[in-house]
C-alpha cells in the first residue's frame, strides 16, 4: 500500500491537476466569448470605432488618440457592472432590472466614460478624468451619436445586468 501511494500521488499530479486547469481554462474563454457577443454591445463598439479612426488632429489631453486605433487596443465585454479593468477591457452593463436593452444614448453615455479611464493615465475619478471625458462626450455630440439633451439615468445598472 505504501509503494501504490506514491504513485497515485505522481497520477493526480501529472494527469488529474492540468485536466482540471485545462477543463476550467476553456470554459473560462467560452464565458468569455459570450461575453463579447452580445449583438448591441458590437454595434455600439463599432460606432466608436468609426468614430475614432476618422482623420482628426486631437488636441491635449487627448493627443494619445493621433495616430492610433484606441478601439483595437481595449476588449468590450457585457458586464453585470461597468467598469475598466488594467485600462485594456471594458465590462459594460447593458440590460436594465427587467432584462431590457439600456436606451442608445444612456450606453453610448457609458462606454464613453469608460472609454475616458482607459485615456486617463490617472486612476480614479480625477479632474482629469472628467476633462476627458466631458470632450469626448462633445465631440461624440458633434457627430450626432450622442445627445447630452436626453437625461442620463441615475439609477442606472445599480442592481446589475440581470442576465449575468
Amino acid at each position: 500500500m505504501e509503494e501504490i501511494l506514491p504513485s497515485l500521488i505522481i497520477i493526480l499530479c501529472v494527469i488529474i491537476v492540468p485536466t482540471i486547469a485545462i477543463i476550467y481554462l476553456i470554459s473560462k474563454h467560452k464565458h468569455e466569448q459570450f461575453l463579447m457577443a452580445d449583438p448591441k454591445l458590437n454595434k455600439l463598439v463599432d460606432k466608436f470605432h468609426t468614430f475614432f479612426i476618422k482623420d482628426k488632429i486631437w488636441q491635449y489631453p487627448l493627443e494619445k488618440l493621433n495616430n492610433k486605433n484606441i478601439m483595437q487596443k481595449i476588449t468590450f465585454c457585457r458586464g453585470e457592472k461597468s467598469y475598466t479593468l488594467n485600462k485594456e477591457v471594458v465590462y459594460i452593463c447593458l440590460k436594465d432590472d427587467y432584462g431590457e436593452y439600456y436606451d442608445e444614448n444612456m450606453l453610448i453615455y457609458v462606454i464613453a466614460h469608460e472609454i475616458a479611464h482607459v485615456l486617463c493615465p490617472e486612476v480614479g475619478h480625477t479632474d482629469l478624468f472628467f476633462e476627458i471625458n466631458e470632450i469626448l462626450l462633445n465631440e461624440l455630440e458633434k457627430e450626432s451619436i450622442y445627445n447630452s439633451s436626453l437625461p442620463v439615468i441615475r439609477s442606472y445598472c445599480e442592481n446589475g445586468d440581470p442576465e449575468l
